[in-house]
């Protein structure tokens, strides 16, 4: 079956928090080479989780419904609903939703 990136967050953060808890316990143990790894592998997950949030879509705040005007959900940054074919956002790239907002892409 195929994961949606929702469902590979959630398991990334499962992993992630179980991999702090074996960095501190390990650092507890004072098995420094030991920590190191799970701390590099602690901040490979916190990337790999960043990026599948940002490519999960997210529909845009409405600022003005007069203008059209449109909010980045993440960033507050304005994205374009007059551009559809803009499906991230210019200040964070986090992936745009326009489906409810008329638009084709997501």
């Amino acid at each position: 079956r195929n994961m949606e990136n929702k469902e590979a967050v959630e398991i990334l953060k499962e992993c992630y928090t179980s991999n702090v808890e074996i960095a501190k316990e390990l650092a507890s143990k004072k098995q420094h080479e030991e920590t190191e790894l799970a701390l590099q592998i602690s901040r490979a997950l916190a990337k790999a989780i960043k990026a599948l949030e940002k490519q999960t879509p997210q529909k845009p705040i409405l600022r003005d419904k007069n203008d059209d005007v449109y909010d980045c959900p993440v960033c507050g940054g304005v994205v374009s609903i007059y551009d559809y074919s803009d499906d991230y956002c210019s200040n964070c790239g986090q992936r745009i939703d326009w489906k409810a907002e008329g638009g084709e892409n997501a």
